[in-house]
């Protein structure tokens, strides 16, 4: 097909990225989910509900923080996208347990209760023209 297959160095750690546009996730979740705090937060995952609790909180400054290091990472990636045509990598984990009730131990090491850090929310968020396949669990 005639395409160059070569290495790419992302010059982002996603975790630290994720972090400072957390404000954003956490914010939106509250104005859409809230309600769910008063309504029955026993039946949320512990991450969610801290997003929520969290979303309820945020206030205008560390929004706009968070969308300054969005805008940030935009521009970033729309660079990558000036000297590359396709970027192929694997976005998240598919896991080999139920959705919603990971093991608290795999093979004897404590896992974090936290999802994975993934590209996933951080490329959905950048609005850029392109291809991403989301995986989801069916609840």
């Amino acid at each position: 097909m005639g395409a160059i297959v070569e290495p790419f160095n992302f010059e982002y750690n996603i975790t630290e990225l994720k972090e400072s546009i957390f404000p954003i996730n956490a914010s939106q979740a509250y104005n859409k989910n809230g309600s769910l705090l008063d309504e029955d937060s026993g039946k949320l995952m512990a991450y969610y509900k801290r997003a929520l609790l969290r979303g309820k909180d945020i206030q205008g400054d560390e929004y706009m923080n968070a969308e300054s290091e969005l805008f940030k990472f935009r521009n970033y990636m729309e660079s990558v996208f000036r000297k590359y045509d396709f970027i192929s990598t694997p976005t998240m984990a598919v896991p080999a347990f139920e959705c919603g009730n990971p093991p608290a131990e795999v093979d004897g090491v404590r896992q974090d209760p936290e999802p994975s850090p993934s590209y996933g929310d951080e490329i959905l968020h950048i609005k850029m023209p392109g291809v991403y396949y989301p995986v989801y669990c069916n609840l």
